[in-house]
């Protein structure tokens, strides 16, 4: 009976040991060089930080989002080899409108198009030279303006006997049938004459490869300045013109990204009231309050965002491209890391009531093995969720799982040290001036009144079988919704999400999805194998290719389908419309039916290319990758 009566001795797994002793030491460590542990970690912080003041946003908008294995990859390096591109060209579109939304097709707002137009791409220098130097492939792609510009002039100068002719979609110049359809938009024309009598948008199109000696900073800095001329130069009583560029949609998401500071230091300074809130209840039902705790509570939060810097500064020190997309890494290691801190507190408020005479080094020691291994699995779970994410395809999601996960490991780090150094030395304080004070109060006398009887329902309820069986059935409908649902998900990047709403970015954005797209679309086609047209069989074959591409039901038909030919490939554009056309979701599945068409055709090695396809792209196996 004496047996039976001892109590058995269970002796812990060798890993739980081993952690254990790690905890211990590491605590008694903290506890020795507790000064010492704080100066180093933020001389590290300090230094690692740095790097954040001086490393620039960068993102790629182009292929940032496209997984790597994107087929729009390789159509968009087809479609730079074609023109001989060393690396992006310059690309600048502008939407022209008239200030009292009215028409363009007034004489004195075509005339001011024009104006502006003629300016930006003969005044508009960077090194030299102006978009007229530029150019090779696309100095003319503008002058459907221009012409119909001369052709208001004419009509009101020539008599009403001899008017000429402005009919849209197709003008007629000395003879000359002039497509205007690239650059007019939401056209409304005259039912006798077919002219145009109300003109909503005018696009202009600046293309040019960037000349050999020029840096993509080079592109950027050309770019810049035709926007901020549009942007903030341009003095014009008559119009207003949107730009967008690559560069543009970059800065502006640089600009949205830095937006959200401000919104980080009202989360720390809501998350700061809270902890110390919360702090200051259960160490006065402790009889533990004092002004320590305030610190305790205040670094608890701030160790997190020192995490993160240091981190993130470590990572741009090693090379880590800074995108718009970790400035939402301090947000979730601030969630994250004010656990960890509450743990370690709470542990210390128990050791010290428990053993009011034990010294500080043994509290340090026992309170990182108590709370060592929960703050370390937690800890771990989020950075292996993180680590997973960074094998995902797509480089944007990439780069922020990285961040994420190396912010998370800094925080794990910095709480088992930094903060426990804290908490050394704040108890350390709160010893020595409990040494002259007596307690009137222990924790065992509040014990009776917290709700136990609830806890004890509750732990019965958890470990009654029906409970695992209900749960367990939960769980696996939970399961089967949420993976129906991730494949079901519709990835579409929307450009009007990733900046901030009072840019013009969005200005533009509906007018390109709402009057550019649905009138405009167009399909660039690469035939890198055309062979010997002089044969029948691959003439008829190229023939077949076009005709198909051309009887789609959105096609504008074959007026408008352009042939480019070179001794070795042939480039073709056919134009699409339709009232979908602005919907990514409806331009991804027409995307891939263009590409469905293009493979039909091997022999001829067909490509194709459309402006936004990297855009789409980013639907690309991103619901697979996410499941797995």
């Amino acid at each position: 009976m004496a047996a039976h009566s001892e109590a058995t001795v269970v002796v812990p797994p060798a890993f739980i040991r081993l952690l254990n002793y790690c905890f211990r030491e590491l605590g008694f460590f903290v506890a020795d060089h507790d000064k010492l542990v704080i100066v180093v970690i933020l001389l590290f912080t300090m230094i690692a930080s740095v790097k954040i003041a001086f490393t620039p946003q960068q993102n790629d908008i182009r292929t940032g989002s496209s997984p790597v294995g994107a087929r729009s990859r390789s159509e968009m390096a087809v479609y730079n080899n074609y023109f001989g591109s060393n690396g992006d060209p310059i690309m600048v579109f502008a939407i022209v409108v008239a200030k009292d939304g009215g028409s363009m097709a007034r004489l004195d707002h075509m005339g001011e198009a024009v104006k502006q137009l003629d300016f930006v791409t003969n005044n508009i220098t960077y090194d030299g030279q102006s978009f007229y130097t530029l150019c090779s492939d696309f100095c003319d792609i503008n002058e459907p303006i221009r012409h119909f510009y001369n052709g208001l002039v004419m009509n009101v100068n020539s008599t009403a006997e001899y008017p000429i002719s402005t009919t849209f979609p197709i003008m007629n110049v000395f003879g000359k049938d002039l497509d205007l359809s690239p650059n007019f938009f939401g056209v409304r024309t005259s039912n006798i004459n077919g002219s145009v009598e109300f003109l909503k948008v005018v696009s202009y199109q600046l293309r040019a490869n960037r000349p050999s000696n020029w840096t993509e900073y080079d592109l950027q800095t050309y770019e810049r300045r035709v926007i901020a001329y549009f942007d903030k130069e341009m003095k014009s009583d008559l119009l207003t013109i949107y730009t967008f560029t690559l560069t543009y949609a970059s800065d502006e998401i640089v600009r949205a990204g830095l937006s959200t500071f401000p919104y980080l230091g009202v989360g720390f300074a809501v998350m700061t009231i809270f902890s110390v809130i919360t702090v200051y209840y259960s160490t006065s039902k402790a009889n533990q309050w004092s002004f320590y705790k305030i610190v305790d509570a205040v670094f608890g939060c701030v160790c997190p965002l020192l995490a993160t810097s240091s981190a993130l500064g470590f990572l741009f020190w090693c090379g880590l491209p800074f995108t718009s997309i970790l400035c939402v890494t301090p947000f979730l290691v601030l969630a994250i890391g004010v656990d960890d801190a509450y743990l370690m507190m709470h542990s210390w408020m128990r050791i010290s009531n428990a053993n009011p005479a034990m010294m500080k080094r043994e509290r340090v020691a026992h309170m990182l093995v108590d709370v060592g291994p929960s703050v370390t699995i937690t800890s771990l779970t989020n950075f292996i969720a993180f680590l997973v994410g960074f094998y995902t395809p797509t480089p944007d999601i990439q780069v922020f799982c990285l961040g994420n996960a190396i912010a998370i490991l800094f925080d794990l780090i910095y709480q088992i040290t930094l903060f426990a150094a804290c908490l050394s030395i704040t108890g350390n304080l709160q010893i020595q001036k409990n040494s002259r004070t007596v307690k009137v109060r222990q924790w065992s006398n509040v014990k009776s009144e917290e709700p136990s009887h609830v806890l004890d329902k509750y732990s019965q309820w958890l470990a009654n079988k029906f409970t695992a069986i209900f749960l367990f059935a939960t769980l696996c409908c939970y399961w089967f919704i949420s993976i129906v649902g991730s494949l079901q998900i519709q990835v579409v990047l929307s450009p009007d999400k990733l900046v901030r709403a009072d840019s013009n970015f969005v200005k533009m954005n509906y007018y390109r999805e709402h009057f550019l797209l649905v009138n405009y679309t167009t399909a660039n086609i690469f035939i890198q194998n055309p062979g010997n047209l002089n044969e029948t069989p691959r003439l008829r074959a190229l023939n077949q290719l076009i005709e198909s591409f051309e009887s789609y039901p959105e096609c504008l038909g074959a007026n408008f389908s352009h042939y480019f030919l070179r001794l070795d490939r042939i480039w073709v554009t056919v134009s699409y419309h339709g009232e979908l056309m602005g919907d990514n979701v409806y331009r991804k599945s027409l995307l891939d039916r263009w590409r469905n068409t293009a493979d039909s055709f091997l022999e001829l090695n067909v490509t194709v290319f459309d402006d936004y396809s990297p855009f789409l792209d980013q639907a690309v196996e991103s619901n697979y990758e996410s499941l797995v």
